[in-house]
């Protein structure tokens, strides 16, 4: 795992090099390929842990009723909760790819909330 000094570098801890995040930020994203495929690969997993936390919540609440068990239905949407806070963090990522987003001092997650209710 990478130590930081500042806020503006990140430093190698088997090296020691110091890189600072703007070239890490064009490294990772370098051309449209890889950006349009990492995009769309984040979307597929979000896609999938928004259709299983879906599948776990009206499983787990079909199986409490049928089984009478509070429990179940905690355990279910516990589950189905966790899935979903998964699939945000994929649908940022993705966002944070296509925007060229990545290692920024600060998150942007306001930036990326917008984005989400604006549809784009």
């Amino acid at each position: 795992m990478p130590s930081t000094t500042d806020l503006g570098a990140r430093i190698c801890e088997a090296c020691g090099t110091s890189f600072p995040l703007e070239v890490l930020r064009q490294t990772v994203v370098a051309d449209d390929e890889t950006v349009a495929r990492v995009a769309a690969a984040s979307r597929r997993e979000a896609l999938i842990a928004f259709l299983a936390a879906d599948g776990v919540a009206v499983g787990s609440a079909i199986w409490a009723v049928a089984a009478g068990g509070l429990p179940t239905l905690v355990g279910g949407t516990t589950l189905a909760l966790l899935l979903l806070a998964f699939a945000a963090t994929a649908r940022y990522r993705a966002w944070q790819v296509e925007h060229r987003r990545l290692f920024e001092t600060r998150p942007p997650i306001g930036a990326w909330l917008r984005a989400e209710t604006r549809g784009d």
